[in-house]
């Protein structure tokens, strides 16, 4: 099973990262709790998923994390405990 990456990754999928922080003014304590989680090295099963939190719905695929969401929206993936 792959670890999510932090490294070597793609400029466009940063920044894609940011703009969806910003225009969803995303609570600090759950990026925190993302970065604390994202600390742990620990692995994630292939393929699409997503994790909650408080108030954020992180999605990934493989090793890479896509995109950040609202609670209020809706990962169509399978989620990760």
């Amino acid at each position: 099973m792959p670890k999510v990456r932090r490294k070597n990754v793609l400029r466009a999928a940063i920044e894609h990262l940011a703009l969806r922080i910003r225009e969803r003014a995303l609570p600090i304590e759950d990026l925190q709790h993302l970065a604390k989680s994202l600390d742990t090295d620990a692995t994630v099963p292939s393929g699409r998923r997503f994790k909650r939190f408080a108030k954020i719905i992180v999605c990934g695929e493989d090793d890479l994390v896509k995109t950040i969401l609202q609670d209020s929206h809706c990962a169509i993936v399978s989620e990760v405990v």
